[in-house]
């Protein structure tokens, strides 16, 4: 049975962030993966990493007959596994098609998948309705969603955002005769419900990712539509109740979103890709600072994907690898050189503090693409060369039951718990480092159960407060280990964003 973490936790709220940690680019590396038998191209769309050694992504491929099947592969810490997924059979006179575009979880035994699938609508006419798969911890299975009026085609979802059991909303774009609105429909736990975006102009809107800070404080970005091509940007904030549409500034010819990233009410970024005056293509940035958008153009890649530690601290993504902006200005960060045409099209970090960013390479042929940024945290050595983990049970939310585990300690030591305003890099003894930082006024011991070293562990438990929802702490703990180099072992530091 799983101790109760003490009432300390409540303590642990947001504060400024620190700057992000000298050399943070250097510790990219690509990660092999494997690729389907008798592929013709494969795409990676979306990743999401629950723990350092329970992460998914999932994407399509296409065989040398232009058949397209989904496809999902999960990382255990020590290698990338294909793991089958559903796709539905070939339509009388046609061929399989079908896509995963997004995944998000609430744990290791709770994932959904999304994406678009071509298959009889409701009075048999063939047409492209969403997919949403579900991953119980044995098994994908798909979950029925809503199909469009009789004779329409054209629904896909293209992100999941989780937030709990009963709140899980798919983005995208939807299809009703004559029109093309965007498509926000939530899993309340028992089915889906459909809200409704803003319609901005007569042909209609699509949708491409969501963020939240918390259930009545929600982001949604894409592109509106006129003449049948996206050529207006298309952000959208959601208030517990209802959709807004949000005015931004409008740079060049055509924009459209790709990504947002919620660090805080005041600090929102959008990501995406303009067409200048002169036709040429650009990066598209925008950031919101609690009243306006406000435009940024980088000087590198970075259209496709955002993902945000901090105010000082947020990356990008895209066909120009990874950049990354350190509070005032977005640098190169990683361009990957070994790699032929590296894409990331979406990035995820690990509670610990690590990043997965995936996409596909490649020239003419299409193959899987990962690389992995090492967590900022690590942990320091103990007693018998073992360096003691912290690791959650699953992604945090506000009001629900959260699992904290030590593992890999000296057995009957204490473990001190400190919690910090952001991940940081103290100097302390014999080359370890204090990861959390600055402290908050809040810490506890906890004897790690087990004898001798690396078998220490304890599991405690706890329910995150709802005023949690939208902050942002690390955590980590120190070890009593006398036998290690530096009198003390600690392990990695997590990051919590519930």
């Amino acid at each position: 049975m799983p101790r109760l973490l003490p009432k300390l936790i409540v303590l642990a709220a947001t504060s400024s962030s620190l700057p992000a940690l000298a050399g943070d680019c250097d510790l990219w590396s690509v990660v092999p993966t494997p690729n389907p038998a008798g592929v013709e191209d494969v795409f990676l769309r979306d990743v999401v990493a629950i723990s350092s050694d329970d992460v998914w992504a999932v994407g399509d491929w296409r065989d040398t007959g232009f058949s397209n099947y989904t496809f999902a592969m999960h990382w255990d810490g020590v290698a990338w596994t294909i793991v089958p997924t559903p796709s539905p059979p070939p339509y009388a006179g046609g061929k399989p098609y079908c896509q995963l575009l997004a995944v998000d979880a609430l744990g290791p035994n709770d994932v959904w998948a999304a994406g678009t699938q071509k298959i009889p609508g409701a009075n048999g006419f063939i047409g492209q309705q969403t997919l949403v798969l579900h991953w119980n911890g044995a098994t994908w299975s798909e979950v029925p969603s809503p199909l469009t009026p009789p004779g329409t085609s054209g629904a896909l979802i293209r992100d999941v955002l989780a937030l709990a059991s009963d709140e899980i909303w798919f983005v995208g774009a939807d299809t009703v005769p004559l029109y093309s609105p965007a498509l926000a429909m939530r899993w309340t736990g028992g089915g889906f419900q459909k809200t409704t975006p803003p319609q901005v102009n007569t042909d209609g809107q699509n949708l491409n990712a969501i963020a939240a800070l918390s259930k009545n404080d929600v982001w949604a970005v894409g592109g509106s539509k006129a003449g049948g091509s996206t050529i207006e940007r298309y952000l959208c904030h959601w208030d517990g109740s209802s959709w807004t549409h949000v005015p931004s500034p409008k740079p060049g010819l055509k924009h459209e979103f790709f990504d947002v990233a919620a660090i805080a009410p005041n600090d929102v970024w959008a990501s995406g890709e303009l067409v200048r005056n002169d036709g040429s293509y650009a990066h598209l940035l925008m950031h919101w600072d609690g009243s306006a958008w406000s435009g940024h153009v980088p000087t590198s890649g970075g259209t496709r994907s955002l993902l945000a530690f901090g105010p000082n601290d947020v990356y990008g993504g895209g066909g120009g690898g990874v950049h990354h902006f350190d509070g005032s200005t977005w640098s190169p960060c990683e361009g990957f050189p070994t790699v032929q045409w590296p894409v990331v099209w979406k990035m995820d970090r690990t509670p610990e503090g690590g990043i997965w960013a995936v996409g596909y390479q490649g020239g003419g042929t299409a193959r899987t693409f990962v690389a992995r940024m090492e967590p900022k945290a690590a942990g320091c050595v103990g007693s018998g060369g073992f360096t003691p983990k912290l690791s959650l049970s699953s992604v945090p939310v506000a009001g629900q039951q959260l699992g904290i585990t030590v593992s890999g300690g000296l057995g009957g030591a204490a473990a001190v718990f400190f919690f910090g305003a952001d991940l940081a890099s103290v100097p302390m003894n014999g080359g370890c480092f204090l990861r959390v930082a600055p402290l908050f006024p809040a810490s506890f011991s906890v004897p790690l159960g087990g004898t001798g070293p690396g078998n220490g562990a304890l599991t405690l438990s706890a329910v995150l407060p709802p005023s949690l929802a939208g902050t942002s702490f690390g955590m980590q703990a120190f070890v009593a280990d006398g036998g290690a180099p530096a009198g003390f072992s600690n392990t990695n530091a997590v990051l919590l964003n519930p």
